[in-house]
C-alpha cells in the first residue's frame, strides 16, 4: 500500500510539473514571437522544453516540443513569410512545424538519459545544446528540400543561391546562435535545477 501511495504521489507531482512546463513553453514562445529579426523569431521556449525533458523524461520532452510546435503553428498565421510556406505545402509545413520541436525535446531527453548516471553535467550540456541544433537543423533541411520554390517566389530572388544565402544568414545568425548561446549560458543553471529537484525527490521518498 505504501508503495502504491508513493507511486500515485509521484505521478501527480509529475503531471503538475508537466503542466507548469507547458505553461512556461506557451508564455516564453508568445514573448519570443514579439522579438523578431526579419521573418524569423528566435525561441526562448526551448529552455523549458529542455528542462522538462531532463526532469521528466524524453516522452515529456517530446510532448513539450509538440506544445511549442502548436504555438508556433498558430503564430505563423500572423507571419507573411511563414504563411507563404504553409500555402505552398500545408502538410509539409505542419510536419516541419511540429517535427522540429518534438525532435528537439525528444533528443534532449534521450541524450541526458543516456549520460546522466555517468556524466550528469556533460549530459545536461549536450542535451541543452542539442535542442537548438535539432530545431534549426530540421528546419533548414526542410527549407532546402521542399520550400526553395516558395522562398524564391516570396523574396523574388533571381537565383537559388541568393535565397539560400539569405536563409542561412537570417536563420543561422539570428535564430540558431541566439538559441544556442542562451542554452549554453544556462547549462550550469539547468544542471543545478536538475540536481536540486533530484535531491528533493530523494529526501521526500526517504520521509
Amino acid at each position: 500500500m505504501r508503495k502504491n501511495a508513493d507511486n500515485k504521489t509521484f505521478n501527480v507531482t509529475k503531471l503538475v510539473e508537466l503542466a507548469l512546463f507547458t505553461a512556461l513553453v506557451v508564455v516564453f514562445q508568445l514573448l519570443s514571437n514579439v522579438m523578431q529579426f526579419g521573418p524569423v523569431a528566435f525561441s526562448l521556449a526551448l529552455v523549458p522544453v529542455v528542462i522538462g525533458a531532463l526532469m521528466l523524461g524524453p516522452l515529456c520532452g517530446a510532448f513539450l516540443g509538440a506544445v511549442l510546435g502548436l504555438v508556433n503553428f498558430i503564430a505563423s498565421f500572423s507571419n507573411v513569410f511563414l504563411l507563404t510556406l504553409f500555402h505552398s505545402s500545408p502538410v509539409l509545413y505542419i510536419l516541419v512545424c511540429f517535427g522540429k520541436t518534438i525532435l528537439a525535446g525528444l533528443v534532449a531527453g534521450l541524450i541526458y538519459k543516456a549520460l546522466c548516471r555517468r556524466q550528469e553535467f556533460a549530459g545536461v550540456c549536450l542535451a541543452s545544446l542539442s535542442a537548438p541544433v535539432v530545431n534549426t537543423g530540421v528546419f533548414l533541411v526542410f527549407m532546402g528540400l521542399f520550400f526553395r520554390g516558395a522562398m524564391i517566389d516570396f523574396f523574388g530572388a533571381e537565383t537559388v543561391g541568393n535565397i539560400w544565402t539569405f536563409v542561412m544568414v537570417s536563420i543561422i545568425t539570428f535564430n540558431f546562435f541566439i538559441e544556442f548561446g542562451v542554452n549554453a549560458v544556462l547549462c550550469v543553471a539547468i544542471e543545478r535545477i536538475i540536481h536540486a529537484v533530484r535531491r528533493e525527490r530523494i529526501n521526500a521518498q526517504k520521509q
